[in-house]
């Protein structure tokens, strides 16, 4: 039987509406995206093109330091933004608590 090893990231806890978390830690061979949101359910968007709803995991095929952009949106929220650095070997994982307001584009 084969085993993944996946790191442990600390609870998203500390992050407040309107605000993003970003962790990373090292995967070997793959660069790896995995975005999360409060309330799930939100529409991921990576460098415009989107990716589907959270909690959500995509691979990542990019030049180091390049940036990407991820954008969180949903219905009766404010959409939320971060953009990122790409690294080879590497899982990132965001958290982002949308706050209540404005409407995103999707539900």
């Amino acid at each position: 039987p084969e085993t993944t090893l996946a790191p442990q990231f600390d609870p998203p806890s500390e992050v407040r509406e309107g605000e993003v978390r970003e962790q990373r830690a090292f995967m070997e061979g793959v660069s790896l995206l995995m975005v999360d949101s409060a309330p799930a359910g939100a529409t991921v968007s990576v460098n415009g093109r989107t990716e589907g709803t959270t909690p959500l995991s995509v691979t990542l095929e990019c030049v180091t330091d390049a940036p990407v952009t991820v954008k969180l949106t949903r219905r009766g929220f404010s959409s939320l933004e971060h953009t990122l650095s790409c690294r080879q070997d590497t899982m990132t994982q965001l958290f982002g608590r949308l706050r209540k307001g404005q409407s995103g584009s999707k539900p």
